[in-house]
């Protein structure tokens, strides 16, 4: 398949405002959102309208030098929706591979971040005209086959973006790598304790940019503005809750498989991005100095993770130093170390890896390190509260033999 005609960085042309001005009086009939004059316009709910169309949804990747898993993660999509790929620059065979895997191609000859890399695709591709939703997925990420209908369910009026369930890709190849292990407890911790709270309250305070779909008139919105913050879809998620653009929702079951870091250094690096980028959004978008059910869900996000950095170690470092002079600190260790146990022992059950309960010591060390890499944030993102959002690769498993297997 031929690479989109629409090559070269700065070949796409400008008249932005134009086109969403029209796109957002063509999209909001059906999905009840604002106009561009700020007029509120009757939706057609497809409950209560059987005539309705079925909306039509794309999905694009943005990709630097992803040869090593681009091809995978096609593979796994493009039953469920038109593919689009635009390569920011690479210097690898990402655009072979993509081609090679039935997507659509659009390779820009500069490396100009995925912002832009998104923008110009979009643009050059035309899908804020072609389809009502448009899924952002990394390169490295496997679907699961029912990924979009999961997650079209929930696109309904009012909804700004999906957002679906992130899981670890904790591969055969990786089943003794702590770091994978530790990653795909988090992340189950994060939606059964957090994402599913917030859900019932309607204030999600996190969206993966691995994995969300967006309503394209919305996408529309946020491509126009320059990203302030080192995390894209912070900035994104941030606007649409602030600015009312639309509800962000939950689907639990539209699961997502990501590749996570396997070594320390890169486990740490992009720990660090992540929270320097959420950090740098709480300071630009003021989070918690107004009234609204995401600024109190925020707040309380803020208050944990004060706790769970320090207060949380004074008081267990004040209980070890009772049990020291009380002759009890085995005791105070053992249950320590036992509800590490249980819980890695109900996440194994719920992953179905019976792995994780070996990997407690890992489990307790990345624990403490992710209270260093908070400090490291909150210290960055004081120094630098805005940044340029560019990338860097980092490296991943090969999947090209699965791919082709």
């Amino acid at each position: 398949m031929p690479s989109h005609p629409a090559t070269e960085v700065g070949g796409l042309g400008n008249g932005r405002a134009r086109r969403r001005r029209r796109h957002l009086s063509r999209t909001s009939r059906a999905t009840g959102a604002v106009t561009a004059d700020g007029a509120r316009l009757a939706c057609t709910h497809p409950d209560t309208e059987p005539a309705a169309r079925a909306l039509t949804a794309c999905i694009l990747i943005a990709s630097k030098d992803g040869e090593a898993t681009i091809g995978r993660t096609i593979e796994h999509c493009r039953s469920q929706a038109d593919v689009y790929v635009v390569s920011d620059g690479s210097t690898d065979q990402t655009v072979t591979e993509a081609q090679r895997s039935g997507a659509t191609v659009m390779a820009l000859t500069e490396n100009v971040g995925k912002p832009n890399a998104l923008r110009k695709a979009y643009d050059g591709f035309r899908l804020g005209r072609r389809y009502d939703a448009i899924l952002v997925l990394d390169d490295d990420t496997r679907l699961a086959p029912d990924f979009m209908d999961e997650a079209m369910k929930l696109m309904r009026p009012g909804v700004a973006v999906v957002c679906g369930e992130t899981r670890s890709d904790w591969m055969y190849e990786l089943r003794w790598n702590g770091l994978v292990g530790s990653r795909a407890f988090a992340y189950w911790r994060y939606g059964l304790f957090l994402k599913a709270g917030q859900q019932v309250i309607d204030a999600i305070t996190v969206i993966p940019g691995a994995d969300s779909v967006f309503r394209t008139d919305v996408m529309t919105e946020l491509l126009e503005r320059e990203v302030r913050y080192i995390v894209d879809d912070t900035q994104w998620l941030l606007d649409i809750q602030t600015e009312k653009m639309g509800r962000v929702v939950y689907a639990r079951y539209a699961r997502a498989y990501v590749q996570d870091p396997t070594s320390l250094g890169a486990w740490y690096h992009q720990t660090l991005r992540w929270l320097h980028g959420s950090m740098q959004g709480i300071r630009g978008h003021r989070i918690g100095r107004t009234w609204s059910w995401f600024s109190v869900s925020y707040s309380a996000l803020i208050v944990d993770w004060i706790i769970y950095v320090l207060a949380w170690p004074a008081l267990l470092g004040w209980a070890f130093w009772r049990a020291a002079q009380t002759g009890h600190l085995a005791l105070a260790a053992g249950i320590y170390v036992g509800g590490y146990l249980i819980w890695s022992i109900v996440g194994a059950i719920a992953l179905r890896n019976w792995r994780l309960p070996l990997l407690v010591p890992t489990l307790i060390f990345m624990d403490w390190a992710q209270r260093a890499v908070f400090v490291h944030a909150f210290w960055r993102a004081w120094r630098v509260p805005t940044s340029e959002c560019k990338w860097t690769s980092p490296t991943r498993h090969d999947t090209r033999k699965e791919a082709t297997s």
